[in-house]
């Protein structure tokens, strides 16, 4: 019997690193920012399932707990580094992003 419904897949492929948008640097400060994840892909894999994010105080040097969630909302004086990742629905992690810390993940809060 051939067809797709004997067929199987095999998903060795993570996912693409996310694009990164929000923060506006160490210098352009705010009350409140929200970082945000988005358009990781899959390829021919299983497909993205979620975008997970960490935190760092110290420039990355330490990071917070891993969170799940595409983006977050920062309110806490501060300078702050964030960097996500994409998760495929087996459970396969894209790099986090961006690899070091810039504009667009590089958070200010007065």
């Amino acid at each position: 019997m051939n067809g797709a419904t004997n067929t199987a897949r095999i998903d060795r492929s993570a996912p693409s690193a996310p694009t990164v948008t929000g923060g506006g640097g160490a210098t352009n400060c705010a009350r409140r920012k929200t970082v945000s994840a988005s358009g990781s892909s899959d390829g021919v894999g299983s497909g993205v399932a979620h975008y997970q994010y960490r935190v760092s105080a110290d420039n990355g040097v330490t990071w917070g707990v891993t969170t799940s969630g595409s983006s977050v909302r920062l309110a806490t004086r501060g300078v702050y580094v964030v960097q996500f990742q994409a998760v495929d629905n087996v459970g396969l992690l894209s790099a986090w992003a961006p690899a070091t810390p810039v504009t667009a993940n590089t958070v200010c809060i007065r």
